[in-house]
């Protein structure tokens, strides 16, 4: 026979039994009953009457599972227990506290790393990016793994930490084997000095991952830069529609003369919408007559009604008397 969630957690808390209805229970009792689990001997049975608690949500499991992460010596048994506790444990102060203690703690390398991501997930509290930043220093003074130093270095980047050395860290950090980190690094990046960085943006845009490459995109619209041009360029090619519509958007930030009017002329024929939209936007921006012709087309022969109608209203601002 298969049970639901909801009755399991009432057979186990012995409210219920397969053959009899469930009846009547309150988290709090719940919570009580799953909690004598906590010291079985089988280390899978503990990981599900963390797992039930968590489902049980509300202040009586956190305030339990808490107290269950400090005793727990098994790490498949703390890792699900702090995993659970990342769904219920209010945003404040003390919860910070918290993470951070075990992202500088913990004996179990991704137990630190998942601390830390949810530590610095939090809304910022009253000194409490002091409180954050001073873990992330510790943690790349102490942590030896790559994954949580980068997820250190990012996070003290948007603190606000400009330092050369974190700059650094945020550019290794874009090849972290996290994605969720090297998407926070793109985002991240700052003020990118040298040849050797704007190297590292380079291979940064071939990334695996979608979402690195079109963060990279927005970080490097606000570097104008020159020398991100062609990598803004290389990127109109993507697969991803997003990342061409990003890098499109980047490049329109620059002088008509540094991004080429080619550029957005040749957008004009992307098998994306969206794309086609933003190229017709950055025409019409740049307001050069030599546009006319291709916006002409675009009016009359765009498949989609919203590029054909907003490439009219272009051709009328362009053709407007100044």
């Amino acid at each position: 026979m298969a049970f639901g969630s909801a009755m399991l957690l009432a057979i186990v808390c012995g409210l219920a039994t397969a053959e009899e209805p469930v009846r009547k229970y309150n988290a709090e009792d719940a919570t009580d009953a799953l909690e004598k689990y906590s010291d079985d001997a089988n280390p899978k049975l503990r990981i599900l009457s963390v797992q039930m608690m968590g489902e049980l949500g509300g202040a009586n499991a956190a305030k339990t599972l808490r107290k269950m992460f400090d005793k727990e010596r098994d790490g498949a048994v703390r890792r699900a227990i702090l995993l659970q506790l990342v769904g219920v444990l209010p945003e404040e102060r003390d919860t910070l506290d918290f993470y951070c203690r075990v992202a500088r703690k913990d004996n179990e390398d991704d137990i630190r790393y998942i601390a830390l991501n949810e530590a610095s997930l939090i809304p910022r509290l009253e000194k409490g990016s002091e409180a954050l930043a001073d873990t992330c220093f510790y943690v790349l003074k102490k942590d030896k793994i790559p994954q949580n130093r980068g997820l250190a270095a990012v996070i003290l980047r948007e603190l606000g930490e400009n330092s050369r050395e974190i700059s650094a860290l945020v550019l290794e950090a874009l090849f972290n084997p996290a994605a969720e980190i090297r998407r926070r690094a793109a985002s991240a990046l700052g003020t990118i000095e040298g040849d050797a960085a704007f190297q590292k943006i380079l291979e940064a845009s071939n990334d695996r991952d979608p979402e690195v490459r079109a963060a990279l995109c927005r970080a490097l619209s606000a570097q104008q830069d020159k020398r991100v041009i062609p990598i803004l360029k290389s990127l109109l090619t993507d697969s991803n529609p997003q990342v061409r519509q990003d890098s499109l958007t980047a490049l329109s930030a620059f002088a008509e003369a540094d991004a080429g009017l080619a550029t957005f002329v040749l957008a004009l024929s992307d098998k994306d919408p969206t794309v086609r939209l933003q190229a017709v936007g950055a025409l019409e921006k740049y307001g050069n007559p030599s546009a006319v012709s291709a916006l002409e087309k675009t009016a009359s022969e765009d498949p989609d009604g919203g590029v054909r109608q907003l490439a009219k209203t272009a051709l009328v601002n362009l053709k407007s008397p100044k």
